[in-house]
């Protein structure tokens, strides 16, 4: 007679393994993430595209063929991600993740990952960027996630870095390509 115990640890292990085959196959097509990059949004990596008395609008250098537009309007910030083919994903910062006045912070941050056919080129999959808060009775720090796909982006997470764990849940938004979309998917 086979003891339980063994059989079940090795039907666990067949399901399991099997389980991550299938997780494989699902993420075939897709670009699988694999590392952090980070990128300016203020210095010599922007460039001012254009200036009023109400604020700015600057494109900084991304990753992976992509560039960020940074708009700043009455102590209001938003970002676009433009693709390497030089499609505009809004991500609408000033609709989607906070209607107050904030400002973008020093750094984002890239999640990239390899594509198929694309030659082991990175491949962003999705930006993490913080935003200072400028009202003076509330003051903090926000985060916000957008996931890019091959051919659109949006905005899946927002929250209040001061409230526990969501620095950890921004992460795993960044790393789940079916987060959904808190505002509009802008795609080709």
């Amino acid at each position: 007679m086979i003891p339980m115990f063994p059989l079940a640890r090795a039907l666990a292990w067949l399901a399991c393994s099997f389980s991550m085959l299938l997780a494989g196959a699902a993420w075939a097509g897709s670009a699988r993430p694999a590392q952090m990059a980070l990128s300016d949004l203020y210095g010599k990596k922007c460039r001012t595209l254009d200036t009023s008395a109400r604020g700015s609008t600057r494109r900084c250098a991304g990753v992976g063929g992509c560039a960020l537009m940074i708009y700043e309007d009455d102590d209001r910030t938003s970002v676009d991600i433009v693709a390497p083919n030089k499609s505009l994903y809004p991500l609408s910062y000033w609709d989607v993740v906070t209607l107050g006045y904030a400002a973008v912070g020093q750094k984002a941050e890239w999640r990239v990952g390899t594509r198929p056919g694309r030659k082991g080129r990175p491949v962003p999959t999705a930006l993490l960027v913080r935003l200072n808060l400028l009202d003076q009775r509330h003051p903090g720090e926000l985060i916000a996630v957008a996931r890019i796909d091959p051919d659109g982006a949006c905005v899946v997470y927002k929250a209040d870095l001061a409230e526990p764990g969501a620095e950890l849940a921004a992460r795993k938004a960044a790393a789940d390509p079916a987060s959904k979309c808190l505002g509009p998917y802008t795609a080709d």
